[in-house]
């Protein structure tokens, strides 16, 4: 008669890590979401950047000269000229602040890109583990079918043989 083979379902797949294992992975790995993180890091600095430049803090400068004078009654003579000095901008026409509020909004746009290009790959993450876990569902059923179609079969191969005997292996 017709026989099945038995079937184990950790043959055909692996039990998955938990939803939030790649969740993890996805959004260490994704290049999409390093980019992301790239051009907000990036807007961040500018904004730092753009931040103490706004400060008016002073600038120091160092400077020096020489002059040569010749014919001096006590013979040529070298003069040096040193000196430090600061300087600071009062008013630069809200430029500075302009310049501030431009690039916070640079952080902002790129805050935005960064969180929507995450929930984006969860969702992808979390669209493909429902479907691996739908997939290992029918698995499981259709193993569980195989076994009662295997005792179906084995039931019906017994009433065969149990039709086939001779009438006097009955008595």
């Amino acid at each position: 008669g017709l026989t099945l083979a038995p079937v184990s379902l950790d043959s055909i797949y692996e039990k998955p890590e938990p939803l939030a294992h790649y969740i993890s992975v996805a959004k260490r790995k994704h290049p999409s979401l390093r980019s992301q993180l790239s051009l907000l890091q990036a807007a961040n600095a500018y904004v730092d950047l753009k931040t103490s430049q706004t400060r008016f803090s002073p600038n120091a400068v160092v400077f020096g000269s020489t002059e040569y004078a010749k014919g001096v009654s006590q013979g040529d003579d070298l003069n040096w000229s040193l000196g430090i000095g600061l300087y600071t901008t009062i008013y630069d026409g809200n430029l500075s602040s302009s310049e501030l509020e431009a690039a916070e909004s640079l952080v902002a746009q790129a805050r935005v890109g960064y969180e929507e290009t995450e929930r984006q790959i969860e969702l992808n993450v979390r669209t493909t583990y429902l479907a691996l876990k739908n997939a290992i569902v029918k698995l499981t059923l259709a193993k569980e079918t195989l076994e009662l179609a295997r005792a179906s079969l084995e039931e019906a191969n017994f009433a065969k043989s149990l039709n086939t005997l001779p009438t006097d292996a009955l008595a």
